[in-house]
């Protein structure tokens, strides 16, 4: 299954846009039936008033508000004064997939 980060609030003031999202570094991740996996998304936003860091990332399908993967934090580093790289460790534990589907 794809996944991509569908939604991110940042604390900015302006017009808050996620311009790009990199799940795993652009490599694959392999969910088994039992070993729990983390892994970091890398999610590039745009504020015209500069990003600070991440409220809130969604990995759940864009018609559900519920999803198997858990979001454990985020850190940001200032690309620029309106652009930030943050990074959200993700996790998903493989008992939680067939309560989602």
């Amino acid at each position: 299954m794809p996944l991509t980060a569908t939604r991110a609030h940042a604390e900015g003031r302006g017009d808050v846009q996620v311009v790009k999202t990199v799940v795993c570094g652009g490599g694959n991740v392999t969910v088994g039936t039992s070993k729990t996996v983390t892994f970091p998304i890398a999610i590039t936003v745009k504020d015209n008033s500069g990003v600070k860091g991440l409220a809130n990332v969604n990995t759940s399908k864009a018609y559900s508000v519920h999803g198997f993967f858990d979001w454990t934090g985020s850190s940001c580093v200032k690309k620029s004064s309106t652009t930030s790289v943050c990074t959200a460790t993700t996790t998903v534990d493989p008992a939680w997939i067939p309560d989602n589907q």
